[in-house]
Formats: C-alpha cells, sequence, structure tokens
C-alpha cells in the first residue's frame, strides 16, 4: 500500500530523518573499519571517483512497483534527480593493501507516493588485507540501504539512469544475487556487516583457507511483514593445483540464520562441496562446486490456548557453485551460477538460486551488442509451515547496441523485459529504449536518454511510462 498524502506532516520528517541517519550510518561503519585498519606507513596511494547528476521526468514513475495489483492505477507523473558519488580509494604497500569505495546516492522526486524512495543510500565497502611470506589476512567491512519498493530483479535500483548491461565476472565470489521477493510496502532495507578471512599456503601445491562473516539485516519504515535477521556464515577450504590448468579442493560451509519476527525463527545450515577449477587461459576459465547440503529449520508456531510451541523442519539438498567466460577476438561470454541458503524480506530463510548469462559481441571497430539475462529462485525451507512465504521467481532480460558515430559522440539503443511471481500475482514489464552521449572533456561527458516500459501480466491496467532524462557526469583523479 502506497502512501497518498496532500502534504509533508511531522510524522514524514521524521521518517526521513531516521533515513537519513541509516543511511549515515552505513557510511561510518564502512568508513570506520578503514581508518581502523589503516596502516600506519604510507604506500602507492590512488584515489578515483565519478559525480554524476541526472535529472528526469517520467509519466508513471513506479509502474511496476506494484502500484495497484489487478485494480488498476493511473501512475503519478513525477520530477526527480539522483545525485551520485562513486568513489575508489586504495592505499598499497610491499605486504598491505587498504581499500573503500562504492557508491552514494541521493535520490529526489516530486510526487507525495514517491516519498518512500527519496533519501540518501550508500552502498560501502572498505577492506583491509595483510601478506605473509605464505598467508594473508583479509578483514572486510560493507554496509548498505536502498528502498525495497525500487528493487529490481537483479537487486539493484530500477532507476540507474546511464547503466548499461556489462559481462558478468563469475570468477567473482558474489556474482550478484537476483531479489525475487515482491515487497510493495514502503521500506529502507539496510544489510551492513563484517567478515574475516585467512588464507595459507602449505606447500608449492597446497592451499587452505577459513573465513567468517557477520551479516545484519534491518528494515526502516517497514511493515510487520519485513521481518529484521542476523547471520553468522563460516567456511573452511582445502584446495591442490594438479597441474597449471587444473585444480581440485573441498570445502565446507556453515551458517545459522535468526529472524527477529513475532515468531522466531533460526535455521542452521551445513554443506560440505567438492570443487574443480579449470584455467586454460586468464580469458577462458571455468569451475564448478557441487554438494549435499542440509539445514534445519525451527519456526515457532502459536499454539490455540496460547503460547509457542517448536515446529522444527528438515531439508536436503544441493549446494552448487559454477562459473564460466570465454574470450576470443571480439567475443565474450560469462556465467554464473549459485545456490545457497539466505534470508528474504519476511524473515525465513530461503534457499536461493542465480543464474546469469551475458553475451558481447563488438561488430566493428566502432559498434558493440551486449546482452545479459538473470534469473532468481526462491525457496522457503520450511515451506510446509504456516506463514511460510510462497516460493517466488524473477527474470531479468537486457541488451544493448551501441554506435560510435565519431569521436565525441555515440547513441545507443536498448531493449529489455521483466518477470517477477510470487505465486499470487505475475507481473510483466517489457521496455525500450535510446540514448545520446556526447563527450564534452576527456573526463567530462553529457547523456540524453528516453525509456519506454508497459507492464503486462496482472499489472496490465497499468498506465505505461514514458521516462526523458538527462546525465552529467565527471570523472577525477585525485591520487596520486
Amino acid at each position: 500500500m502506497r502512501r497518498a498524502m496532500t502534504g509533508q506532516s511531522t510524522a514524514d520528517r521524521r521518517r526521513r530523518a531516521r533515513r537519513l541517519a541509516q543511511g549515515g550510518a552505513a557510511f561510518g561503519v564502512a568508513a570506520a573499519a578503514a581508518l581502523a585498519a589503516a596502516p600506519s606507513g604510507a604506500g602507492d596511494r590512488t584515489l578515483t571517483g565519478t559525480l554524476s547528476q541526472t535529472f528526469l521526468g517520467d509519466t508513471n514513475l513506479q509502474v511496476d512497483r506494484n502500484n495497484g495489483v489487478g485494480g488498476g492505477n493511473d501512475g503519478e507523473a513525477a520530477l526527480g534527480s539522483r545525485s551520485r558519488l562513486a568513489i575508489n580509494y586504495t592505499d598499497e604497500t610491499s605486504t598491505s593493501l587498504l581499500s573503500f569505495g562504492g557508491n552514494i546516492d541521493y535520490d529526489a522526486y516530486t510526487g507525495s507516493d514517491n516519498d518512500n524512495i527519496s533519501g540518501l543510500f550508500p552502498d560501502l565497502t572498505a577492506g583491509y588485507q595483510l601478506n605473509g611470506r605464505r598467508s594473508a589476512i583479509q578483514l572486510t567491512a560493507f554496509g548498505s540501504a536502498q528502498p525495497v519498493d525500487t528493487l529490481d530483479f537483479n537487486g539493484g535500483s530500477f532507476f540507474d539512469p546511464g547503466a548499461e548491461p556489462t559481462p558478468i565476472d563469475p570468477t567473482d565470489p558474489d556474482p550478484g544475487t537476483p531479489n525475487a521477493s515482491v515487497d510493495s510496502l514502503d521500506a529502507i532495507r539496510t544489510i551492513y556487516g563484517v567478515s574475516f578471512s585467512y588464507n595459507e599456503r602449505i606447500n608449492s601445491r597446497d592451499t587452505s583457507n577459513v573465513g567468517f562473516t557477520v551479516q545484519r539485516r534491518d528494515f526502516v519504515d517497514g511493515g510487520r511483514s519485513q521481518t529484521p535477521s542476523n547471520q553468522f556464515s563460516m567456511a573452511t577450504g582445502w584446495q591442490r593445483q594438479i597441474s597449471s590448468r587444473l585444480a581440485a579442493g573441498l570445502s565446507f560451509n556453515g551458517s545459522l540464520l535468526k529472524a527477529e519476527g513475532e515468531l522466531d525463527t533460526e535455521t542452521y545450515t551445513i554443506s560440505l562441496s567438492p570443487n574443480l577449477t579449470y584455467a586454460a587461459t586468464p580469458n577462458r576459465t571455468f569451475n564448478l562446486s557441487v554438494g549435499p547440503q542440509y539445514s534445519i529449520s525451527d519456526r515457532k508456531q502459536r499454539l490455540p490456548g496460547g503460547g509457542l510451541a517448536p515446529d522444527v523442519g528438515y531439508s536436503l539438498g544441493l549446494r552448487v557453485a559454477a562459473g564460466m567466460s570465454y574470450a576470443y577476438d571480439n567475443v565474450r561470454t560469462a556465467f554464473s551460477l549459485s545456490q545457497d541458503v539466505s534470508p528474504n524480506d519476511d524473515g525465513d530463510a530461503v534457499n536461493r538460486t542465480s543464474i546469469s548469462a551475458s553475451l558481447t559481441q563488438r561488430i566493428s571497430a566502432t559498434s558493440s551488442l551486449t546482452s545479459s539475462i538473470r534469473a532468481g529462485i526462491e525457496t522457503p525451507l520450511d515451506s510446509g509451515s504456516t506463514g511460510a512465504s510462497e516460493e517466488t521467481l524473477a527474470v531479468d532480460y537486457r541488451a544493448a547496441f551501441r554506435q560510435q558515430v565519431n569521436t565525441f559522440s555515440t547513441i545507443d539503443f536498448s531493449l529489455g523485459s521483466g518477470y517477477r511471481d510470487d505465486g499470487a500475482d505475475a507481473d510483466v514489464v517489457i521496455s525500450t529504449g535510446a540514448g545520446y552521449s556526447y563527450r564534452l572533456t576527456e573526463d567530462t561527458g553529457l547523456r540524453l536518454a528516453y525509456d519506454f516500459r508497459m507492464p503486462l501480466g496482472d499489472i496490465d491496467d497499468e498506465d505505461d511510462s514514458h521516462r526523458v532524462g538527462l546525465t552529467l557526469t565527471h570523472a577525477f583523479t585525485l591520487l596520486p
């Protein structure tokens, strides 16, 4: 349910203040960790980043945010802006690396229905790595705040002007988890935590590792259905280099998820997975990890006469992770698959499966075609319990053609579609757009874009969306 208010009340101002405070807290977590881990001696320091400012007008800004599903809605035309600071700082010595970076967005929109997506939204990470002769220790802190209503099928903001599909890196330990959850309540989701890892080279062929992560998922201005949760995860493993191209190993993973809802839920998960890595060249790699996964979930149930009774469920499945990248001449492809247990916004432990694939084709020296598809499935472990979440499915496809007209200007065309099904409603949004970019200087660019979105499925009675945006971007280097 969205708010429809004619004026800004004291309660609204308090909510916005809390949102700003939450965003500042997430920023402070990462910044404090970076300062605390800073080495005493200065090394090779770099500080780069970009500043961008976008102004837009949209005839139906939140067309795909489940606004009046099944009941029809004329939508709300709005003007808005996004100010973004993207920063990357590193301080490297012969034995250590300090890093800090991420994005800080400030979004503002007209219209009372858009108050829930206006505010300060950081996504920051700080890390410190210390390298020894045979070992390495790494400490990482992370924090983010995002409006739940604007999370698209990839778990990112549906409004990201100037963004183009990019190839997926399957070597990234976190290839990205599509957000399949459907939630139309006003809320800011915050995720913050710390992680620690230790790697040891046993000999010329064998290595071992151990790591821990503590994560908190919380909500600001959320409804009762959105449940905060805490998660503790650990992993340890061993790997042997069989040849210059082939490596094999074994990993053990365990986690404890505790939801802080009205009916507290605790979920314990363990898995044991053999893994295989093959790298023919740095641009042609493959990795696979498959093993059994066992979960125990205790969801408390209310008794008719009052009180709580344990409702213990058991689940046996597979923990899977796979990745592939291939680059040859003018073609680049990538694929990633991951499956693990993590919390959703309802506080339930879900078996989250994520699949990503991309293809980039350089047609000529001045033109290229990029396409990507992501799918996410969330299946509750204790789906037989009363009040458990439904299975949700999300699929997102994007394609873009880019043509460089001359040294200063570029045009691009895009096509996309999104599908999301939470068991009750199936939402479909088709989109297409075009953009023109002009390089004002070596570090500054201007982009004019138009996007059209058409809702189908259970939201086919929503109005179409026409959006025009203007973005000014400046890249800077402050260090060295």
